[in-house]
């Protein structure tokens, strides 16, 4: 779905602006987009929303960033280190943004559009969104959590994936999962397991782009130019 949210803004300014476009679940119908926080791994096509310096610094995993974005997955933003965006000051919102856009012009060549909030907090902050609306991001968030961020261990999550699907596959909605590539259990048993699960029901993934009805690659991304060469510059 998509929704725009009118809420009292902050920051002590008026916010009647168009925000940022959110959607938990794809646009086409049997869909399953399979999204990563802090990725990227992975053989079913996904989306992998990148933070800067979180788990490790982005400059150290460059090659596996670029092998994906080669390979058709869809590289998207998760801001530099991964805070609470509604307890920053615009500059500081600001500056968490650019700083990632920058990393990614370096590493692949491009400027994704598309953007997930740290923790899923801040969907009703008008304030915030009208500022990811001046940087032309598409904030997407999920309707089927793993909880491997919480702790939750591979069965349970296992079962977090089993309450959805049961209900709905009969309706044919489309889905959007959450999961952390990074946690050694979700990469090596879990994804696994998510893969053939879902392909039982008959769902084709997709990239939050493709899900979103955007075919052509080029338009997840709002800037495509030439990755660059590792410098002194590719520090965190």
């Amino acid at each position: 779905m998509i929704t725009h949210f009118k809420s009292k803004c902050d920051f002590g300014e008026n916010c009647e602006k168009e925000l940022a476009p959110y959607y938990d679940t794809c646009k086409i119908k049997n869909s399953f987009a399979l999204t990563f926080d802090d990725g990227p791994h992975k053989d079913a096509k996904s989306t992998f929303f990148v933070c800067g310096h979180t788990y490790s610094c982005i400059y150290d995993n460059a090659e596996t960033l670029r092998r994906a974005y080669l390979a058709g997955h869809q590289i998207a933003l998760h801001t530099w280190s991964h805070p609470n965006l509604n307890t920053l000051t615009r500059s500081e919102i600001h500056s968490e943004l650019t700083s990632l856009e920058t990393a990614l012009r370096k590493i692949i060549g491009a400027v994704p559009r598309y953007f997930r909030l740290p923790y899923g907090a801040g969907a009703s902050n008008a304030t915030l969104m009208n500022v990811l609306r001046e940087y032309n991001y598409t904030v997407i968030g999920w309707d089927i959590d793993s909880g491997d961020s919480v702790g939750s261990t591979v069965e349970t999550s296992k079962m977090q994936y089993t309450n959805v699907l049961k209900w709905m596959w009969l309706k044919r909605r489309s889905h959007i999962s959450l999961n952390h590539d990074p946690i050694e259990s979700t990469s090596k048993i879990l994804i696994n397991w998510v893969i053939k699960y879902i392909r039982g029901f008959g769902y084709e993934f997709r990239t939050i782009g493709e899900c979103l009805g955007e075919k052509d690659w080029r338009s997840w991304y709002k800037e495509i130019t030439t990755s660059q060469e590792r410098d002194e510059t590719w520090v965190c």
